[in-house]
């Protein structure tokens, strides 16, 4: 009798562990941003995974913003939007695209000055974009993307924008301006924001300078937890991550400086 009370109580421990494990769900949490930031929360997600196996993140910074403005009358499904500024969360809040219950900024970066291996002794300053041989400058969008927007508003308050204005070829990401230059397409030197790679895959790319502070000073990476999020809990569970000291050395890897969280 004995022994049969001792096995009847494993089984029951077993069979408790067993119910334990398939009640416990995998929350989903969907991260969107501009692919400045693909490398970076590539690599959070990453590590917030090893810490959090409950989590599923599903990163996407393809190019959001302008998917997310393609689609007529709906929002599409995400539990995290990140933004480099404010300017294209503002104007997605604004359409109505997203609707945002927190926004906590978790780091900062600044604008650069980028060039190709072939115009590498033409352009080593800022100063070097006044001179005749530099033909084609990379911009973003100012009218539709975040990384132009602050490039306009730098090259305004240095006094350029209206001498460069006739040279400036527009993109919808920094990252693809990056490419063109690694393959010696359309321009000579672009603006980037600093958090996005000049290596992994495309070598011929130097970075030249940043822009000074007193020009524009470094731009907040913004991270905001949608109203609609299906998995509130896990998505600021992330961000308090991303906004923590775990991640600050991924942060500064990726040339993102962490700030003071200001929740």
């Amino acid at each position: 009798m004995v022994r049969n009370t001792a096995l009847i109580g494993v089984i029951l421990a077993l069979a408790a562990g067993l119910l334990g494990g398939c009640a416990r769900e995998v929350q989903r949490v969907v991260v969107r941003g501009g692919p400045s930031l693909d490398a970076l929360f590539a690599d959070l997600a990453d590590e917030y995974g090893k810490q959090h196996p409950e989590v599923e993140l599903v990163t996407n910074f393809s190019c959001p913003p302008c998917v997310l403005f393609q689609r007529d009358g709906q929002r599409a499904p995400l539990d995290v939007f990140v933004s480099i500024g404010r300017f294209e969360m503002d104007r997605l809040v604004e359409a109505g695209k997203i609707a945002v219950a927190r926004t906590i900024p978790v780091g900062q970066t600044g604008l650069a000055l980028v060039t190709s291996a072939a115009k590498s002794e033409q352009v080593q300053s800022l100063a070097d974009l006044h001179t005749a041989d530099i033909e084609k400058i990379g911009v973003g969008d100012p009218s539709r993307v975040a990384v132009g927007h602050y490039a306009k508003e730098a090259l305004v308050k240095a006094g350029m924008w209206k001498e460069l204005e006739s040279r400036l070829v527009y993109s919808q990401s920094g990252c693809e301006l990056l490419k063109w230059l690694a393959l010696g397409r359309d321009i000579d030197a672009a603006i980037v924001f600093g958090v996005c790679p000049t290596s992994d895959g495309v070598g011929s790319v130097r970075s030249v300078q940043e822009f000074p502070p007193d020009v524009i000073p470094p731009v907040p990476v913004f991270l905001a937890v949608t109203r609609d999020a299906q998995n509130p809990d896990a998505a600021n569970s992330f961000v308090d991550f991303v906004a923590g000291p775990e991640a600050r050395a991924i942060l500064a890897k990726h040339n993102v400086d962490a700030i003071a969280n200001n929740d």
